[in-house]
């Protein structure tokens, strides 16, 4: 508390006292309106059609070193619509006479633009009723594609012998898409 002031000349000023306690806080303001969403645009016109896609017989090829068949084993269907290629391959194994020795390639329908792995395949061990996952490894520019089967955790070249001993009952399936241009 301060004192009482002194006539007319000034004494000395008393200490300060303690600040007071701070009073509580007031309350938060209502949350305004949301504001009026705008206009939605009209649509656009739609563009033309594009071409249609024709789904075609495609007769592919299987190769390896010393491999033989007495019928071409490899068969299939290829839709292309521009550059864009979609194919699926059957390799019935029937009309082999010789697995060979080495590891096998497939012809693509078409070159492809760019390096394509194709995993959509799988050998059907027809005695087995197994299935194994193949994939076919392409490169830009070049029409034969080589088939690899999955050993753990890695990606080999296919051969007779691998993933597993093939058989003339055997079935290969492969499919893909890719651009040629």
């Amino acid at each position: 508390p301060q004192g009482p002031s002194g006539g007319s000349s000034s004494g000395e000023t008393g200490p300060q006292g303690p600040t007071g306690p701070t009073g509580p806080a007031g309350a938060t303001g209502a949350t305004g309106a949301t504001g009026a969403t705008g206009a939605t645009g009209a649509t656009g016109p739609q563009g033309p059609a594009g071409p249609a896609g024709v789904l075609q017989p495609y007769e592919s090829e299987l190769a390896g070193e010393g491999l033989a068949f007495n019928a071409n084993p490899a068969s299939g269907v290829v839709i292309s619509m521009g550059p864009f290629t979609s194919f699926h391959i059957v390799l019935d194994l029937s009309s082999v006479t010789d697995f060979g020795r080495g590891a096998y390639s497939v012809r693509l329908p078409s070159v492809p633009f760019e390096n394509y792995v194709f995993r959509d395949g799988y050998l059907f061990d027809s005695s087995a009723n197994e299935y194994y996952p193949v994939f076919l490894h392409a490169r830009k520019g070049e029409i034969m594609a080589d088939l690899y089967y999955l050993s753990g955790a890695r990606e080999l070249p296919m051969d007779y012998n691998s993933p597993k001993r093939l058989e003339t009952r055997d079935r290969l399936y492969l499919s893909g898409n890719y651009s040629s241009k």
